[in-house]
């Protein structure tokens, strides 16, 4: 049985499973980068790296789920924002780091850019509420 976490306990860990996932975006764009585009073409590796990148944040949302323990959905809800909010925060400061501008970073948010990016993001602030629903799920069918 777990044992529930407190709301700060929560989102302490949600950080910290952040910090994880923003590791694992970093070395899947290397894998994308030097790997996959250079083998099938772009039209084909970035998508399949907006898919791999939504795997890796489902898993870290259940182990998320598993280290907190049971949680509620406010506190779900919290962690996909505080997720989305760190994600795009650290986005905004490397394109700007690298000489983009504003105009540049809003563009991959659109729904028509091909970088898929506005799909891994929703996927980000869904994830630790749709896993909490099947972890309930799950919970209650067996």
């Amino acid at each position: 049985m777990h044992h529930k976490a407190t709301g700060s306990a929560v989102i302490g860990r949600g950080f910290a499973v952040w910090v994880i996932m923003a590791v694992s975006a970093f070395l899947n764009g290397l894998l994308r980068e030097g790997w996959l585009i250079p083998l099938v073409g772009d039209n084909v590796a970035r998508p399949a790296s907006a898919m791999l990148l939504l795997v890796i944040v489902y898993l870290l949302a259940y182990l998320h789920q598993r280290w907190s323990g049971p949680i509620t959905a406010p506190q779900a809800l919290a962690v996909g924002v505080l997720w989305l909010t760190l994600t795009v925060a650290l986005e905004s400061v490397l394109g700007l780091s690298q000489g983009m501008s504003g105009a540049q970073i809003l563009a991959a948010y659109s729904p028509t850019a091909p970088t898929y990016w506005i799909y891994v993001l929703a996927g980000i602030v869904l994830a630790p509420t749709l896993v909490r629903a099947l972890w309930r799920r799950s919970a209650t069918a067996g």
